[in-house]
């Protein structure tokens, strides 16, 4: 039986007090008599228990802690850890005849290669705008601590304790833009007939000119074009390198923003608001430019008006619940709160840097036209590309006529003057 009780339930309430008096608002006498008519279905049971579970969950305003996180109750979840069976001696174990004896081994400690990246101020103090980081988010924290004594858990608590980790999270990319990102291989310039280096991301440089030969990036098609094609590009390299009497192979730093990679993508726009707020008036600042270029990308990702909503909302540092709240309202769909964010991380983000890597295979193409095709409905020039056309076995390329937008927008039409 559905009581509408799991779909009514208001998570922007913070206390467990709140959500209390709340659920019994809920429990109105006709659906308690609906809850003690059909108590036995699994459905009103998962509705009670989800009401259950929204008083549970909610905040001690106390203690700032709910009944699980004191251990109050414990809650049924599916990586819960609790019913494990409990810890035996090594004596009994030993005793025990069934023990396999063999499977003990020495007790091993995770030896991380890579240490946690730290944030030392003495140390740090010279990178450019990290002392002005580091004044936003001592005074920051100090107004989330004030905030926190005093027991005042507001909105204004939740959005500066949020921009404090976002803050907090650009010292360290502050501080990888500042590492080094060329290195020599100068050593090898003895070694003519062996070309060395160790990534397949960076260009040629002439140390005498301090001439740029050619940018390369072949594993990135290493896949798409085949080992000949990738066999040849070295091929060039190598030939240029034995044309030029003192040369080095400089690595481009991979701390570079890649808009092909749906990663960058996610984090750049999450400090979206920031960097456009710092860049705004300042007519000088280049991060309008990184700032215009993804703003292009989005737009030549097409997003469905829901989805652009979504991506928007996020920007403004919405919660999951109230977009889902919204997309209802506006659109007729209904998600979940956790689809919500897998939507926005993984779809929109992998829609935005498929844009980007296809606006960069154009750059590429520039000068091969035979690489092109226009549209025979809308006259646009686009890549001969399976991500702009669709597949006709009957045409002389394998490709339909008519883009991919054009033909959308045909079928819809046909669809809404059938409906």
């Amino acid at each position: 039986m559905n009581l509408g009780i799991s779909k009514a339930l208001d998570y922007n309430l913070y206390t467990n007090q709140e959500r209390a008096n709340f659920v019994q608002q809920l429990f109105t006498p006709e659906v308690e008599q609906l809850a003690r008519l059909h108590y036995t279905e699994d459905s009103t049971k998962k509705e009670l228990e989800a009401a259950a579970n929204y008083i549970l969950y909610g905040k001690d305003p106390k203690s700032d802690k709910n009944f699980v996180q004191k251990k109050e109750v414990q809650i049924d979840t599916k990586h819960a850890t609790w019913k494990r069976k409990e810890p035996e001696s090594l004596d009994a174990l030993l005793e025990d005849p069934m023990t396999d004896q063999t499977q003990f081994g020495e007790v091993k400690r995770t030896v991380y290669k890579k240490p946690k990246p730290t944030i030392d101020r003495e140390k740090d103090k010279d990178i450019p705008g990290m002392q002005d980081l580091w004044i936003a988010i001592d005074k920051l924290a100090t107004r989330v601590k004030e905030l926190k004594d005093a027991k005042t858990l507001n909105l204004e608590y939740y959005k500066k304790n949020h921009m404090l980790i976002q803050l907090r999270k650009e010292q360290f990319a502050l501080k990888d833009s500042v590492s080094e990102t060329i290195q020599s291989h100068s050593s090898f310039m003895f070694q003519k007939h062996s070309f060395c280096y160790t990534s397949d991301t960076g260009y040629l440089r002439d140390n005498k000119t301090d001439y740029i030969y050619k940018k390369f990036k072949a594993e990135h098609y290493r896949s798409q074009f085949g080992e000949d094609w990738y066999n040849k590009q070295l091929k060039e390299l190598e030939l240029r390198a034995n044309s030029i009497d003192d040369w080095e192979w400089v690595e481009v730093s991979e701390n570079l923003v890649d808009f092909k990679n749906p990663n960058h993508v996610y984090n750049m726009l999450e400090m979206y608001g920031t960097l456009k707020e710092n860049s705004f008036e300042d007519l000088n600042c280049d991060l309008k430019f990184l700032l215009w270029e993804l703003e292009e990308y989005i737009e030549k990702a097409n997003l469905s008006e829901a989805r652009m909503w979504i991506l928007i909302r996020k920007i403004d540092k919405a919660t999951n619940e109230r977009i889902a709240e919204e997309l209802q309202e506006k659109f007729g769909l209904t998600y979940s709160a956790n689809y919500i964010s897998t939507i926005y991380k993984q779809m929109i983000c992998d829609k935005i840097a498929k844009a980007a890597q296809l606006s960069y295979d154009e750059w590429v193409y520039k000068d091969q036209p035979e690489k092109f095709k226009v549209c025979s409905t809308c006259g646009t020039r686009y890549l001969r590309d399976l991500r702009n056309f669709i597949k006709k076995q009957n045409s002389k390329d394998g490709l339909s006529a008519r883009c991919k937008n054009c033909d959308k927008r045909i079928r819809d039409e046909k669809k809404a003057n059938k409906s």
